[in-house]
């Protein structure tokens, strides 16, 4: 047994591996592997105060993920604002005052040929299903989209009648 081996800790192997694996995924996106992985055991002393990854329990193990998932998290968060703020003229594509008077047309016809309660929450649900994102926040190919299938949907009721 080689002195590597020793302050592995046998308990839990496969779920210890996992979290391994995964801190060397979450590693690897955060561009920390390679010439950079010294500021993985960097954040990983940080972290626990352990400055080797073999020698972390489950739960330093998760906690050092969190820790990463959050600091990619922002990574990414980070990129997006800065190619929001470079894309073509600074210009957001919103959604057109024409597309969102289809959606409250469609929507009224939905309504009342499917007689809902609460179209706001129909309007959420098909929005958050297609897209993963609330209503509010679609952009203008989205909206596009959105009145696409509430079109589909009501020529599908149409044809049932």
């Amino acid at each position: 047994m080689n002195s590597s081996q020793k302050n592995i800790p046998k308990s839990g192997g496969t779920a210890r591996n996992k979290k391994i694996s995964r801190i060397w995924c979450l590693a690897r996106d955060l561009g920390m592997n390679g010439k950079n992985e010294e500021n993985l055991y960097l954040v990983v002393e940080s972290i626990t105060g352990k400055d080797s990854i073999s020698a972390l329990n489950l739960m330093e193990l998760d906690t050092v993920c969190r820790t990463l998932k959050s600091l990619l998290f922002k990574q990414n968060r980070q990129k997006y604002l800065e190619n929001a703020k470079n894309s073509k003229n600074g210009t957001v594509y919103l959604p057109t005052k024409s597309q969102k008077s289809l959606v409250s047309d469609y929507m009224i016809k939905l309504t009342e040929q499917l007689k809902l309660n609460v179209p706001e929450f129909y309007l959420e649900s098909i929005s958050r299903r297609t897209f993963r994102k609330d209503y509010k926040r679609l952009n203008r190919g989205e909206m596009q989209r959105l009145i696409e299938v509430l079109k589909s949907i009501y020529k599908r009721n149409q044809e049932e009648k």
